[in-house]
């Protein structure tokens, strides 16, 4: 229990933030019961952040399927996303994203958007990027309708240089 209080402690040093929302992990938690909190707790924060509300006609595209991009699936059909694709370049996360909750998987590394949008039936409503790889900031924009939101919770720790002018024009918010 020691080292998620430790590692608590140091995220609190690079990213500060009110104690509220901290709380102690019961004392029969293991480690790797706070590993599987933290994709979890990422993944329904970023689908609370994109309004998605039960009854809304929604499609939802999420790009990766890592752990945050299988619980973004998990809690978006939950929440009442009336489609839901994962869209990765590989295949084996398939079943497993099938299982938390995905319609559909999507891997194509020719035609991305294309075959996203298929699967969907058109742009997604709200799109998250679940990844953080340079490149999948301008390709969210270009799966996402105009007017649609955009969620970035994959963490590119590299450049990711993108233009403003596709984004402008699809009026799409983050």
């Amino acid at each position: 229990m020691r080292g998620l209080l430790v590692a608590e402690r140091r995220l609190c040093r690079i990213c500060p933030h009110p104690p509220q929302p901290v709380r102690e992990a019961a004392c029969r938690a293991q480690s790797a019961d706070g590993a599987i909190v933290e994709p979890l707790a990422v993944a329904l924060h970023g689908v609370s952040l994109s309004g998605l509300r039960p009854g809304d006609t929604v499609l939802v595209l999420v790009l990766g399927a890592g752990p945050i991009g299988l619980a973004v699936a998990f809690w978006a059909r939950r929440a009442g996303a009336s489609r839901v694709v994962v869209q990765d370049i590989a295949d084996y996360q398939r079943e497993r994203a099938l299982e938390m909750g995905a319609h559909d998987f999507v891997v194509d590394r020719d035609d991305p958007v294309g075959a996203a949008a298929r699967a969907l039936g058109g742009p997604g409503d709200i799109v998250f990027e679940c990844v953080g790889v340079p490149g999948l900031i301008a390709q969210t924009v270009n799966q996402v309708r105009p007017r649609g939101t955009i969620l970035l919770l994959g963490l590119c720790n590299q450049p990711d240089v993108s233009t403003a002018l596709p984004c402008s024009q699809r009026k799409c918010g983050s």
